[in-house]
């Protein structure tokens, strides 16, 4: 997809789901690398549809690729975790690529970005008052978590600046920032814009099956 990292400039990309299947669904949009097997990285619910879509109903989706950084605090990063408090900054590759999380007067937050040039990745820099894997930092999209790591104290953490978009459907009510167990999402599908394309529409047919089209 093509990169976006001024707000104001982004393009505002559009998927429209239609369910043409014969149950209701909850709708969402989740970030993964293309090797997600080493690292201990959690993909989070990005975005989610905040009620299930009927058959013969429709969701509309809408974002730009504007990247963050995030912190998140919750003891665990088990599948279905919801954190519990949690904030975020603009990122941008590579004038703003490196940021600071830490605690200061029990106060998390992360530093403002700043820049390392010559780097095409993401980093976030762990503060020595973090206690270690209370609190998970990581990046996101339009405003929004979409990946992060446990955090460790005096760590540096990076993460890729190109992740795949996916959209899934679920039975079961899904959160905005709920972990991911990507290995018992049973049906979903890549989503990828073509060059100057920024429209898309998604059906789940009457298979339970995702079609992507123009």
């Amino acid at each position: 997809m093509e990169q976006s990292n001024t707000e104001s400039t982004a393009t505002t990309y559009r998927l429209r789901c239609t369910n043409a299947s014969a149950i209701s669904w909850y709708f969402y949009l989740y970030y993964r690398m293309v090797d997600q097997s080493e690292g201990n990285y959690y993909s989070l619910v990005w975005k989610a549809s905040p009620f299930e879509i009927a058959p013969q109903s429709f969701y509309n989706f809408s974002f730009t690729e504007t990247e963050s950084f995030h912190w998140l605090y919750s003891e665990n990063l088990d599948a279905g975790t919801l954190p519990m408090a949690g904030g975020g900054i603009p990122a941008q590759v590579p004038t703003n690529n490196r940021a600071l999380f830490n605690i200061e007067e029990n106060v998390p937050q992360l530093s403002n970005a700043s820049p390392e040039e010559g780097s095409t990745d993401l980093a976030i820099y762990t503060g020595d008052k973090v206690p270690n894997a209370h609190f998970s930092t990581g990046i996101g999209m339009s405003g929004s978590a979409a990946l992060v790591q446990p955090a460790y104290a005096n760590t540096m953490q990076t993460f890729p600046s190109n992740l795949d978009l996916w959209l899934a459907a679920s039975q079961s009510k899904v959160w905005e920032s709920e972990v991911l167990n990507l290995g018992e999402i049973s049906n979903s599908i890549a989503v990828q814009y073509p060059l100057n394309v920024s429209s898309l529409m998604a059906t789940i047919n009457e298979s339970n099956e995702w079609v992507l089209n123009s």
